[in-house]
């Protein structure tokens, strides 16, 4: 399954996992995802030609991808249009496959437990060559939920009910 989480105040936007074989769009919704993350970021590099950015950083690892974007301040709402034309079309494949794709739009208010995410111990930790902090928060971020196309809690595969 993907999954995305998106920071729209922000501009952050992580994705993990694949679209594992389950039905004959799995390949077709993985290329699209990624081919949405990848307009994404060239458009960044556009802007950041221009002089939109203060900077941006893009992240493109085997199951992972990461996009932050530091727009100057007259340019925050153009910038913040184009990561949302990514997030819409990662919604409407949501829509369409919700058992390949999931979408979060997080917000302080809406999600307490992520706390606050550190773009700077991403982009060092890329830098040396790893990326444990991004693995570490989409790992918690995916813990303890129910698999997906399966109802109830996360016990109820084991028969218990609580």
């Amino acid at each position: 399954m993907i999954n995305v989480f998106y920071w729209p105040r922000d501009q952050r936007l992580v994705m993990t996992g694949h679209a594992e074989h389950k039905g004959n769009y799995s390949p077709v919704v993985c290329g699209a995802a990624s081919a949405l993350f990848y307009a994404l970021c060239t458009t960044s590099n556009g802007f950041l030609k221009y002089k939109w950015l203060k900077g941006r950083y893009h992240l493109d690892e085997k199951g992972m991808a990461y996009c932050k974007m530091w727009p100057k301040k007259r340019y925050f709402k153009r910038t913040r249009v184009a990561i949302g034309m990514c997030v819409g079309g990662l919604m409407m494949l949501a829509d369409k496959y919700p058992h390949l794709v999931r979408v979060e739009v997080l917000n302080a208010w809406n999600h307490e437990s992520i706390g606050n995410f550190d773009d700077r111990t991403v982009l060092e930790e890329a830098a040396q060559g790893g990326v444990t902090y991004l693995r570490k928060f989409c790992y918690d971020m995916l813990k303890g939920r129910p698999l997906q196309g399966q109802k109830g809690n996360k016990n109820e595969k084991a028969g218990n009910e609580t």
